[in-house]
């Protein structure tokens, strides 16, 4: 899974771009003032080919530890919709503007420097207006999938000597005592 602090991190540099302020949908609590965006991801998946590539290489200068590495491979679409209650217009510009910035070279950048790609699903600005009880709240947006690279480091220390406690009907016996070369 691609984790939350690179995609708040993604979405906080979406909404210093465009200005506005973009909220997780489905939420608890009231919502931020008008025109806001919000985000929802909807399907999140693995990718099983990549979940077992390991590399183990030797901590340079420590030739008594090694390095795991193991690398992740993951996908996530997301929901991203403009909401307001009248200026529709304004939620075009916003949503195409976002849109754009998924484009744009410093998008492109940002994104990839957390090690993600964005891909437009719906490459379109869509209406997605919804009726809230008593008005009509417009709604325009998009899904762009993320596909994210990830990895983890872990450094395992050589074992040397391996000590098993030994207890025979319940007493203690001498430690069994293994040297490993």
């Amino acid at each position: 899974m691609i984790p939350d602090s690179i995609i708040k991190q993604i979405i906080r540099k979406l909404s210093k771009e465009l200005g506005i302020k973009i909220i997780r949908a489905n939420q608890e609590g009231d919502h931020p003032r008008y025109p806001f965006a919000s985000y929802n991801m909807t399907i999140s998946n693995n990718e099983n080919p990549y979940q077992d590539i390991k590399e183990i290489e030797e901590v340079p200068g420590d030739p008594t530890s090694v390095n795991i590495i193991k690398y992740e491979k993951s996908e996530e679409i997301f929901s991203m919709n403009f909401h307001d209650k009248n200026r529709v217009s304004r939620l075009k510009t916003l949503a195409t503007d976002a849109l754009r910035w998924f484009k744009s070279i410093d998008g492109i950048e940002f994104i990839k420097s957390k090690r993600v790609v964005a891909r437009l699903i719906s490459p379109s600005v869509e209406d997605r207006t919804v009726y809230q009880e008593a008005f009509y709240e417009n709604r325009y947006g998009f899904d762009v999938r993320f596909d994210y690279s990830g990895y983890t480091e872990t450094e395992i220390e050589n074992i040397d000597e391996l000590n098993i406690g030994v207890t025979r009907d319940g007493v203690p016996q001498d430690d069994l005592v293994v040297n490993i070369p």
